[in-house]
């Protein structure tokens, strides 16, 4: 007990001792004692005791050491105004080693060794689920982060079958039984990450798989697997290379064979993915596989895949069956870019021999497959060749024991040759032929027919060097189908000067069909409307020469709402109206019904030009022709004129656009001037892009802005 005497004070008395106030009672001394000890007494480790009786403190509890005791007993000594402060601590013991066991059995986790501090029991608790009470609250623990360490080793223990929890002062040791290997893997990580100065040790026991197996499927293109694996890493290696071409199941197992295990996997593997269908499996070091392969090239391939495995492991049972080719099959395709084959060859020996008369290029693009029909057919390969080769063009295809040819002969003698022969061929062995000739002695011709709106056919039999792309470019059109076969006579000028001459003749007809050589031509079609059928075929003599036999037909025209005309009875003028002429009204009214015609007219369609260019795309002719037969009525039958504009969208330079739409504004006049109507009634003007009708923001707007229009004009 310690004693030191501050002051004497008698209750109620009028004199001050020890440094109190006069008239202060005993109950308020020692209310303010027991206020100063809650405030300058240090909180303790284990939660002390702390009493005044009076103008005595009294300290009882638990002292973590002499170090926490003589503090606590310093600071309430140092408390103004007490009298004697009494020793109740008691020191904790100090142990060493400082121990902690936890044990995980089927039925739950159970603590003991030492706990440092009482409050440290609920952690615990919470950190085990299991209780604390079993533990033994003493000093010692060791430098550094205890408690981390113990929620590492937990979470360790957590993760085992069965096991046991040891720490030892800084020694951090894990027993039991793992489930698998990946276990003891994440026991292992989870051990290296114990807080600085914690030594880990772990000695953990793990049931052996055997056999160690991989076994692999294949059906079609699905391909499965099952898989023994040692360590996540080992997994991790098999499954990129694998997936996503594969499903499977993996077991983590303890017994691998050796650590070449992955390899042999991935070796295995894809041989099986060679396969069209296959079984296999890795028993240990033992290799099993039974497979179908597609081809021999294919077989290759699966048995260099196996040679890839480590050298532990052993081939045991390996089965490929490899189909025979039905039929046996070689091709050949001649055209002016030279000749292609493809087909089978039965052995590396033969792809020698045939790149001897068909090049190692092409030899080595034979696939090698099983089934040739016998030791004959090499030399009856060879037969073809030599016949396709004096072809121009054409087929060469051999199924088996026969050959069917095709193709093109430069002239009778020479496809006479060919077939001769192959006349004598080994028994069972036989060729069939199917030849043209490039120059059959009929002369050229072309065969053209053209409908509006839609690519020129050209068909026939043209001159040397004639080509699709010339008539095009002498046509003056974009697209030509059709193709005519060529051949070795001259001309070529005759054809190109006609169609040329054709080029501006065929807006004027809705269909022409012409077939024409130097010795004979036929026409017939029909001419688009209100177009002059004798002026027309007048034209065609003037190209195709006076013998040319033509026959052409005017198209019919149907009388539209709203069409004007003069009575040719009468001289008066009249407009169709509920299916029937009636007089007309004023010139208002008609010059009012012919704008309101041409706006129905360019809503429904439009004046296509080239991209970029003032020519008219040949497919607006017909919106031409029938501007035509609105305006001439309204024209003759009125004193208005038109100004026709040209507009753009926004999209480039405006100077360039307002240049492009008055070129397009009196490319458009000029059509009109060519289809008759009077030079003075009709101007053109280009606009560029001042005056949108729509948003240039969006293509639908820019395509609406770019447009023809037709502004009325009168006195």
């Amino acid at each position: 007990m310690r004693n030191k005497i501050a002051g004497y004070l008698v209750a109620g008395a009028a004199i001050a001792l020890g440094g109190w106030s006069f008239f202060v009672t005993a109950p308020e001394i020692e209310a303010k004692l027991t206020e100063a000890a809650a405030t300058e007494i240090p909180a303790s480790i284990h939660n002390t005791g702390i009493t005044v009786s009076g103008r005595d403190i009294t300290i009882t509890g638990l002292a973590q050491d002499g170090a926490e005791r003589e503090a606590l007993l310093g600071a309430a000594d140092a408390i103004y105004g007490r009298r004697v402060v009494t020793d109740g601590l008691t020191v904790l013991d100090i142990v060493s080693p400082y121990i902690f066991e936890a044990a995980k059995t089927e039925t739950g986790t159970a603590l003991s060794g030492f706990v440092p501090r009482e409050a440290m029991r609920g952690e615990i608790e919470e950190i085990f689920g299991g209780s604390a009470l079993g533990l033994t609250l003493a000093a010692g623990a060791p430098e550094g982060d205890w408690l981390a360490a113990l929620r590492i080793g937990q979470s360790a223990l957590s993760i085992l079958e069965t096991g046991s929890l040891n720490v030892i002062d800084k020694e951090v040791a894990i027993t039991g039984q793992a489930g698998d290997p990946y276990v003891v893997e994440d026991i292992r990580v989870l051990l290296e990450s114990l807080p600085e100065g914690f030594n880990p040790a772990a000695e953990l026991s793990v049931p052996q798989t055997s056999p160690y197996l991989f076994e692999a499927f294949k059906i079609g293109d699905a391909k499965n697997f099952r898989l023994n694996s040692p360590i996540r890493e080992t997994e991790a290696r098999i499954t990129d290379a694998l997936l996503p071409d594969w499903t499977g199941d993996i077991t983590p197992a303890f017994g691998a064979p050796d650590e070449n295990w992955a390899d042999a996997v991935l070796a295995v593997a894809s041989a099986v993915a060679l396969t069209d269908n296959a079984q296999a499996r890795i028993q240990d070091f033992s290799v099993f596989l039974e497979a179908d392969a597609p081809t021999l090239e294919v077989q290759d391939e699966i048995e260099a895949a196996l040679a890839t495995l480590p050298e532990e492991y052993t081939l045991q049972q390996v089965s490929i069956s490899v189909p025979p080719a039905i039929p046996y099959l070689f091709i050949g395709r001649k055209s002016p870019e030279g000749i292609v084959y493809e087909g089978y060859i039965p052995s590396a020996i033969l792809r020698a021999e045939f790149a001897t008369f068909i090049g190692d290029e092409a030899a080595d693009r034979l696939e090698r497959r099983a089934g040739m029909p016998d030791g004959f057919w090499p030399d009856f390969v060879k037969e073809g060749v030599a016949a396709l080769g004096a072809l121009e063009a054409g087929t060469l295809r051999i199924e088996g024991r026969t050959m069917q040819v095709t193709g093109v002969a430069a002239n009778p003698v020479m496809a006479s040759a060919i077939e001769n022969a192959l006349d004598d061929l080994p028994a069972g062995y036989g060729a069939q032929f199917d030849l043209a000739l490039e120059d059959d002695g009929q002369p050229s011709f072309l065969a053209l027919a053209f409908e509006t709106g839609q690519p020129v056919s050209l068909t026939g039999k043209a001159p040397e060097g004639f080509t699709v792309e010339r008539a095009a470019a002498a046509l003056r059109v974009e697209e030509i189908i059709g193709e005519p076969r060529a051949s070795v006579l001259s001309g070529e000028a005759f054809y190109l000067e006609r169609l040329q001459a054709l080029s501006s003749q065929l807006r004027n007809y809705k269909l022409l069909n012409i077939t024409f050589s130097e010795t004979e031509t036929k026409i017939s079609g029909v001419a688009q409307p209100r177009r002059d059928v004798a002026a027309l075929t007048d034209d065609l003599i003037a190209i195709f020469g006076e013998e040319a036999e033509i026959e052409l037909q005017e198209t019919p025209l149907d009388v539209v709402e709203g069409t004007v005309r003069t009575n040719e009875l009468t001289g008066l003028l009249e407009v169709f109206r509920n299916r029937q002429w009636q007089p007309f009204a004023s010139e208002a009214e008609l010059i009012s019904s012919c704008e309101t015609r041409i706006g129905a007219l360019l809503q429904d369609t439009t004046i296509l030009f080239e991209t970029g260019s003032s020519v008219i795309d040949p497919a607006s002719e017909t919106v031409l022709d029938d501007l035509t037969a609105i305006l001439g009525p309204c024209m003759e039958n009125s004193t208005a004129s038109v100004e026709l504009g040209g507009h753009t969208d926004n999209q480039g330079d405006p100077g360039t656009n307002l240049v492009l739409s008055e070129a397009r504004a009196a490319a458009v006049r000029e059509e009109l001037l060519s289809r008759g109507i009077e030079a003075t009634r009709i101007t053109a003007k280009g606009l560029g892009d001042t005056q949108p009708v729509a948003s240039n923001d969006t293509a639908e707007g820019r395509a609406a802005n770019r447009r023809t229009t037709f502004t009325w004009i009168t006195e």
